[in-house]
């Protein structure tokens, strides 16, 4: 048995790499705005990129508008 599983793993790189992400972009949206915005901007980028890699490198599934809970699904006539 291994001792770190490969889902888990994967999900260690995806957190670290968003965590990373996320910081550059707030550290770039600082040289043209205020913090508030900037934070702001950058943690909806983070969010949507946690769900991307989530979704395509965690968990290997492809990312749809469809999968997003509370969204409203159309119900048929």
């Amino acid at each position: 048995m291994r001792f770190i599983d490969a889902s888990i793993l994967r999900f260690l790189i995806a957190g670290i790499a968003n965590t990373a992400l996320t910081y550059v972009a707030y550290l770039l949206l600082l040289q043209v705005s205020r913090y508030q915005v900037a934070f702001s901007v950058a943690f909806v980028l983070g969010i949507l990129f946690s769900y991307l890699l989530n979704s395509r490198f965690v968990f290997r599934k492809p990312a749809s508008w469809r999968s997003i809970p509370g969204r409203r699904r159309r119900s048929s006539p």
